[in-house]
């Protein structure tokens, strides 16, 4: 096993840290974009891992990051690993029924079993892929995977072509691999993670994780442990019982009339505590309006939500004879329910959102019980570009006072990226509102810099409502337009994306999205990026209750809840300039309140015409790179 590259600048150091951690402990690691912080994490992990009878788990948000540590795998060389992803990307009966794929990871998961039983019985309904896979050479599988190192696609297309199923097939190779790369679920999610762990055939305390883009984790940890009941999920509850029998769920009451119940108690509370996008309810308000408009007693709705479930598993489990997705949405309904009565209130806030999403939301604050999961391992990873504050990190997530916080810098000439900010605008709401000129302004730099620099740029707005706003802007453009649309599936999405490389153009995104993190844009596939605003998180109930626990808990909550995710959005839309030695950018920051984030943004300028200042600094790095020809050239002839 070697290190497959030539050592970058800091390397050797953020290796050194890493194998110091090793030995048993924790690591929060940012590193600067283009220093390799895959290959520095996977070349000591894999080294102990392999002599010491230790697994590497190394956990992704997305599918071209798990692509990533296959290909660094491969460059190491003379170790086995894969990539593992859920039965959406990966079960052939799934990819090929538009049903299915609307299931939920459990209903997935219980069809799957109930169609593997009967194919081990010899009944019909089984599963012809599975069946493939009992009869397939599984030694010949296993001895091509360890040669080729493939990724999941590789993989997926093998077995596709042998007729097997995918994610079995993987299930049943993964205990004799090294290392492992799954998406985050597979670890932090408590009704997964016990399974799967007796998959990889490994004990947490032999696990060394590895956790990428390690600043989603938080707000990751929060929406898995949060719930939302919307009303058009009680309207489909109802659909269900007038289909399966609107059965009596406590005395006198049936489903149907407790919904209509608990549809109107919401619409009330949407009515007496949204403002604007959501509202803050009173820990109990919604059971004591269920329990005076029903009479019943805490007990007795208790009760009935346990009722709920149970006629709601009667209905899955018909659903599944037939042969169908084990769905139930009045199951879902009891289950959402006594989930709400059992929040804890020092961990949770109740919400009531209006909108697209009208219902209410269980929304978690505290996602320390991640610590508690990493704790158990060996030791752990926690790495990205944009991870300051880390002593926030450690505390948000529970890690102990022990873990180690690193930083390094890109490796990069820093003066092949130049940041500037305009003065004259801003997106504060407050002043839009106040200041009729300064959304036309703001809508004039755009079509400025877009039209005057003729080079592959990126807009990033703080919310899709925002970017909407400027959308005849891009049309006004002379160059092709590509946006990042709201909802698009990910093929949508990299199909724009690979439209957008090919040629001159303007792609409108999102900070936070998935364009402004993870997706490579090397030499001219991107020079310029345009951050239209702060993106500061919207003042709604939900962000409020996140400043008071984080004042609360840490008293910092401005910079916990407010500053530190704007910085690491605004850190990640202009870490997609420079990804390797010799690009070169400009990011042009427009709004005024950049000058607060002067500490965080290295050589963070001021200027008045964004123009000319980008002409200029274009012009300088094609001067020097003229330069540089020039004297390769000499020394050559000489």
């Amino acid at each position: 096993m070697r290190f497959p590259y030539s050592y970058r600048k800091y390397q050797k150091d953020i290796i050194q840290v890493i194998e110091r951690t090793l030995q048993g402990g924790h690591v929060v690691l940012q590193s600067g974009t283009g220093s390799g912080k895959t290959v520095c994490a996977l070349y000591p992990a894999l080294k102990l891992a392999t002599s010491n009878d230790k697994k590497v788990l190394y956990l992704v948000r997305t599918n071209s990051q798990q692509r990533q540590v296959i290909v660094e795998l491969r460059r190491i060389g003379g170790v086995f690993g894969m990539g593992f992803q859920g039965r959406h990307s990966t079960c052939l009966a799934v990819r090929n029924n538009p049903r299915l794929r609307e299931g939920s990871p459990e209903e997935l998961m219980r069809y799957c079993s109930h169609r593997k039983a009967r194919t081990a019985r010899g009944e019909k309904g089984g599963c012809k892929y599975y069946s493939n896979l009992l009869n397939a050479d599984l030694k010949e599988m296993e001895d091509w995977a360890k040669r080729k190192i493939p990724t999941t696609e590789q993989f997926f297309g093998k077995c596709k072509g042998l007729g097997i199923c995918p994610y079995e097939a993987s299930k049943l190779l993964i205990p004799s691999a090294h290392l492992v790369a799954c998406p985050y679920v597979y670890f932090f999610d408590y009704g997964i993670r016990s399974a799967f762990l007796e998959w990889i055939g490994v004990a947490t305390r032999d696990i060394i994780l590895i956790v990428d883009e390690a600043h989603n984790l938080p707000e990751y940890a929060r929406d898995l442990r949060s719930a939302r009941l919307t009303l058009n999920s009680i309207r489909l509850a109802m659909r269900e019982a007038e289909k399966f029998g609107d059965v009596k769920v406590l005395g006198a009451v049936t489903v149907k009339a407790f919904c209509d119940v608990l549809h109107d108690a919401i619409l009330h509370l949407v009515a007496d505590y949204v403002e604007e996008d959501d509202g803050l309810l009173p820990p109990n308000q919604l059971e004591e309006n269920l329990m005076h408009k029903l009479t019943l007693t805490s007990i007795q709705l208790e009760a009935l939500f346990h009722n709920l479930m149970s006629y709601g598993e009667v209905i899955r489990k018909r659903r599944e004879e037939n042969g169908k997705l084990p769905t139930s949405f009045i199951f879902s309904l009891g289950a959402f329910l006594s989930f709400w009565t059992s929040m804890d209130a020092s961990s949770y806030v109740k919400l009531v959102n209006a909108g697209d999403a009208l219902g209410v939301e269980g929304y978690c604050l505290d996602p320390s019980h991640i610590g508690e999961m990493v704790a158990e391992c060996h030791a752990s990873v926690h790495m990205s570009g944009t991870l300051e504050p880390l002593v926030q990190y450690r505390e948000t997530l529970g890690l102990p006072e022990s873990a180690t916080l690193a930083t390094f810098p890109s490796p990069f000439p820093s003066e092949n990226r130049r940041v500037l900010y305009v003065e004259d605008v801003t997106t504060r709401y407050e002043e839009l509102r106040s200041n009729e000129d300064l959304l036309p302004r703001l809508k004039s730099h755009v079509l400025n810099l877009v039209e005057s620099i003729p080079r592959n740029t990126v807009v990033f707005f703080p919310s899709h409502d925002k970017l909407e706003e400027f959308l005849e802007v891009g049309a006004a453009a002379s160059r092709p337009l590509f946006v990042e649309r709201r909802g698009s599936t990910q093929d949508e999405l990299m199909e724009t994306v690979d439209g957008f490389k090919t040629g001159s153009g303007i792609l409108f995104a999102v900070m936070g999205g998935r364009i402004s993190e993870g997706l490579d844009f090397p030499d001219k596939e991107l020079e310029m990026a345009v951050l239209v605003g702060i993106p500061y998180p919207k003042p709604t109930a939900k962000q409020r209750s996140l400043l008071r626990y984080f004042d609360l808990k840490f008293g910092k909550g401005w910079d916990y809840a407010v500053k530190a995710p704007a910085t690491r959005r605004i850190l990640q839309c202009i870490g997609r300039l420079i990804r390797k030695r010799n690009d070169v950018g400009v990011a042009v920051i427009l709004d005024k309140r950049a000058r607060t984030f002067q500490r965080k943004i290295e050589n963070l300028i001021p200027t008045k015409d964004p123009v000319e200042e980008t002409k200029r600094f274009f012009a300088e790095r094609e001067l020097l790179r003229n330069d540089a020809s020039h004297h390769e050239m000499f020394v050559g002839l000489h």
